[in-house]
């Protein structure tokens, strides 16, 4: 929800008593008069029209001391403002300086005015530097004990994230806030810490009611616990996907929170696919804005859109069973950015939802569009069994080529068997073969030598001649011995 609607929307809860009475008006610039006069100063044009309205918009750049202190006396005084903005234009750091002194002179008259005025719907502070810890505490304990406030604004703050935590520190416990816009104040991982603890604390503290009135069988009167944080504008920031991750942590199990808006952030696509997640849990949340991230996408973008459409139809049908009033629906609704929708969603069904009217088309609309999902959630699971069944097809015939390589290597490892055992038949024949020779050339050489032994013994008649002596040495004894051991082994 941007901040143009914040007035529109805080109206319709707060009646304003003051509007159409001009009585303070005249009182109180009848009294800035009188101011004027005792401190001898001219009038400022722009302070005279700005008490005549019931917002008052005081642009530091622009006062002197003087006309802040008759300011801070008139805002302790008069209490029938609407919406109070205190900004500064200036970017540079000599004007830096006098603006912050200017801050810390009006902050004591504008806390009473906050904790005292019944009458304040939305309190802005815009482009200031805060360095006075005192102050800002004063600060955040009136902001606390207004009863009345529904929108807070703290845009283009420069302060430290100790400061910056005493400063959000009532909207832990605060019951009336419902819009929180902290854009562009270059928070981080750090600051999201603090964001999610808050998210959390308004989520425990409304539980906590629903729990009370259930010990008794009851339920809480009015709606009022429904009454606290609903939309967090946290856009143009340096947000990342660990903040996403404690945001979201924070989400899951709110049921009031409508609207969050990290437009322009430094989140990736993991933590996109966060909110994702996140949504198909909580089905509260009407709008998730992700754009201008580096890592959303159109698919992220059809996806939140679907999960958005589902919620809506939710939103519409405790309406339709009376679980929620006429007033609450419509101001929920207002929280959601029709921007958004601008492609997946025709600008007539924007017309027709804005109008609340033909609730049987909105019903086919959201029914389609529920249709549409189950047909890509059972497209996708189509897709991933072909893909199953393809991958095992590619498996079993890899397999199968496995097996035949294995069979040939093991045929071919047959064949040298059955090859090498041939060879070493033949060699065990041909060894064969060289051992009957052996021993056929032994018992030759054996029976030559025995033969003439006994024609020498023949011839000799007991008598050797030195010239028939038989050379022995010429047969080879250890030869003969060998073949002989050889051949009883």
């Amino acid at each position: 929800m941007s901040n143009n609607n914040i007035n529109t929307i805080s109206n319709k809860n707060i009646i304003d008593n003051y509007n159409n009475n001009k009585f303070f008006y005249s009182d109180c610039i009848e009294y800035y008069k009188k101011l004027l006069n005792s401190s001898s100063i001219s009038s400022n044009p722009q302070i005279t029209n700005q008490l005549k309205t019931n917002h008052l918009k005081l642009f530091l750049d622009n006062l002197n001391q003087k006309e802040i202190q008759i300011l801070s006396k008139i805002l302790q005084k008069y209490f029938y403002f609407n919406h109070i903005t205190i900004s500064s234009n200036s970017n540079e750091n000599e004007k830096n300086t006098s603006i912050n002194q200017k801050l810390n002179l009006i902050i004591p008259s504008l806390s009473k005015q906050i904790s005292l005025n019944p009458n304040l719907i939305t309190f802005t502070l815009k482009n200031l530097q805060f360095s006075d810890k005192n102050s800002i505490e004063i600060l955040s304990s009136s902001l606390l004990s207004n009863t009345t406030l529904i929108g807070i604004s703290f845009t283009k703050l420069k302060i430290s994230l100790e400061n910056y935590e005493i400063l959000l520190k009532f909207l832990l416990t605060h019951k009336n806030i419902e819009y929180v816009d902290l854009s562009e104040n270059n928070l981080n991982e750090k600051n999201s810490n603090l964001i999610s603890r808050i998210i959390i604390r308004q989520t425990q503290r409304r539980d906590q009611i629903i729990w009370a009135f259930s010990l008794r069988n009851e339920k809480p009167i009015n709606n009022d616990y429904m009454k606290g944080l609903i939309s967090i504008n946290l856009r143009n920031n340096d947000l990342t996907n660990n903040s996403c991750d404690s945001i979201c942590n924070a989400l899951i199990y709110d049921n009031y929170i409508r609207c969050i808006d990290l437009n322009n952030n430094k989140i990736g696509k993991d933590g996109c696919k966060k909110f994702i997640k996140l949504l198909r849990k909580n089905n509260t949340i009407l709008t998730v804005d992700l754009r201008n991230n580096f890592g959303y996408d159109e698919i992220i973008h059809a996806r939140i859109v679907m999960k958005m459409c589902k919620n809506l139809k939710i939103l519409n049908n405790m309406f339709k069973e009376k679980k929620i009033s006429e007033k609450e629906f419509f101001y929920f609704k207002d929280f959601v950015d029709w921007t958004f929708f601008n492609v997946e969603i025709p600008k007539e069904w924007e017309n027709k939802i804005k109008n609340n009217n033909n609730n049987n088309n909105d019903e086919n609309y959201f029914d389609n569009n529920k249709n549409n999902e189950n047909e890509i959630i059972e497209n996708k699971k189509n897709k991933k069994e072909n893909y199953n069944n393809n991958n095992k097809n590619e498996r079993l015939i890899s397999e199968n080529n496995e097996l035949k390589s294995q069979n040939a290597l093991l045929k071919k490892e047959i064949n040298l068997l059955k090859r090498s055992n041939n060879n070493n038949k033949d060699n065990n024949n041909k060894n064969e073969n060289k051992n009957n020779n052996n021993k056929n050339l032994n018992y030759n050489e054996i029976e030559n030598f025995v033969d003439q032994l006994n024609n020498i013994m023949n011839n000799s008649s007991k008598k050797i001649n030195n010239n028939n002596n038989i050379n022995i040495n010429n047969y080879n004894y250890e030869k003969i011995k060998e073949s002989l051991i050889q051949e009883e082994k």
